[in-house]
């Protein structure tokens, strides 16, 4: 019989190597000892949250105490709105420590909106709660048809681009950063040059601010802090 060709093998296919991320974690991978090799355990969104976390999870005052104390007694609260979060957590925080930001920006939507993509206030819309002339400034569409503060991928563009140039003006300090997101920065620029013409130190804790700001830190930290052990205080993420 005639012999059966044989076909040609396969050019080989470079495989571009993986983008690495913009910074290491601040602590190695747990290791899982295999029998014969030592095999990195996948990692899940919530040890690169611990892991990529740049915010001091060890700061304790009494506004910060007073939230956690809310979010472990509200278990339920916190669960329903990580769920809300899942179809978007891991773009936000992915994006984050790839620009090299902290994922604690991850929890901004918490605060802001509950993570409800069409949350509406009066002017404020979408996930990041951006005002009309905010978006606007940051390049986002806003017409009868189309709505860019509600498109998840390009708000949380810009929110990111926005925290960026934020933390850019206040020299790397992210509570002045997360601060100026919530109140402005010119309000929180105001604060600081009213602290310095009294001889007051100018970090966010001594800054005199609205309610809505002075808490909005707090909240921050307070949800890192829970996101980071939440065994300590009886629950269990998603």
């Amino acid at each position: 019989p005639a012999p059966v060709p044989v076909a040609p093998p396969a050019p080989e296919v470079e495989v571009p190597p993986e983008q690495p991320l913009v910074h290491q974690p601040r602590k190695n991978r747990r290791i899982v000892t295999g029998s014969a090799t030592k095999v990195r355990e996948p990692a899940t969104v919530w040890d690169n949250f611990r892991d990529y976390g740049q915010l001091d999870i060890d700061l304790d005052n009494p506004r910060v105490r007073e939230h956690r104390n809310w979010y472990a007694r509200n278990g339920r609260y916190l669960n329903r709105v990580l769920n809300q979060a899942e179809p978007y957590w891991y773009h936000i925080q992915s994006e984050a420590i790839r620009r090299g930001l902290p994922p604690e920006v991850t929890l901004i939507p918490i605060i802001e909106s509950g993570y409800n993509p069409v949350a509406r206030g009066r002017g404020p819309t979408g996930l990041w709660q951006f005002m009309p002339g905010t978006a606007r400034i940051l390049g986002l569409r806003q017409n009868g048809w189309y709505d860019g503060r509600l498109d998840v991928v390009a708000s949380t563009d810009a929110a990111l681009r926005y925290l960026e140039t934020l933390n850019s003006h206040f020299d790397g300090d992210w509570l002045l950063t997360l601060a100026a997101y919530n109140a402005g920065e010119g309000t929180i620029k105001n604060a600081i040059a009213a602290n310095r013409r009294r001889g007051l130190p100018t970090d966010f804790w001594s800054l005199n601010l609205r309610a809505v700001t002075r808490n909005y830190i707090p909240k921050i930290i307070a949800l890192t802090q829970v996101l980071n052990d939440p065994a300590r205080f009886q629950l269990t993420l998603p």
